[in-house]
């Protein structure tokens, strides 16, 4: 039983809107107290698609106490067939000896909670990609992170790129152009996002 299937099983056959039960655009998620995210979409996603695209995974992370370390990816990711990359405990495992070119995090979206893992990542010589929302301008949510992530991307010779996450843009700016009006008869959202659909 997969409780992120589930749920958004339970989201689609109730939703009102087409959107989202055409494209199924929706996000439900199991959080701890602290608001994080405890059974990672983002990471399975991404490495589902890193494989469809043919490009090798190395190694992969998780927080100890998920329930994750010691598990094959190719489980936690539900394909057919193990990868032999074993999920590691991201305090305790080794990043020096990586043969690999690019470290994708996808953790949380707030800048503090990932900065262990950019430290560890970009000190081991890898280029970062976050898709955490706080990634895409961290001058903007806090200059001192930011100066340091510059800082270890100078320092060891490599690029942090924070894509942010796709509601920043898709539906809050959307919103956030309602702010002036003084009546809103009806607002429409369309999304073209949708992993692998064809548009």
């Amino acid at each position: 039983l997969n409780p992120r299937s589930e749920m958004d099983e339970l989201v689609r056959r109730g939703a009102m809107s087409a959107t989202i039960r055409v494209q199924h655009d929706e996000f439900p998620m199991i959080c701890n107290a602290r608001g994080q995210m405890i059974v990672g979409q983002f990471g399975s996603y991404i490495a589902r698609m890193v494989l469809e695209r043919g490009w090798p995974i190395v190694a992969a992370f998780n927080r100890a106490g998920s329930g994750k370390v010691g598990v094959d990816l190719g489980q936690l990711i539900k394909l057919d067939r193990n990868l032999g990359v074993v999920l590691q405990d991201s305090d305790t495992a080794s990043y020096q000896n990586l043969d690999a070119d690019l470290a994708i995090v996808t953790t949380t979206d707030r800048l503090a909670e990932n900065m262990p893992a950019y430290r560890r990542l970009m000190g081991a010589g890898l280029n970062v990609l976050c898709h955490g929302a706080e990634s895409n301008f961290p001058w903007g949510n806090d200059a001192t992170l930011a100066m340091e992530i510059e800082r270890l991307a100078r320092d060891n010779n490599v690029t942090f790129t924070g894509s942010g996450v796709w509601d920043t843009y898709r539906i809050w700016t959307g919103i956030l152009a309602t702010g002036p009006c003084t009546e809103i008869r009806s607002i429409f959202h369309e999304s073209f996002s949708r992993s692998g659909a064809s548009i």
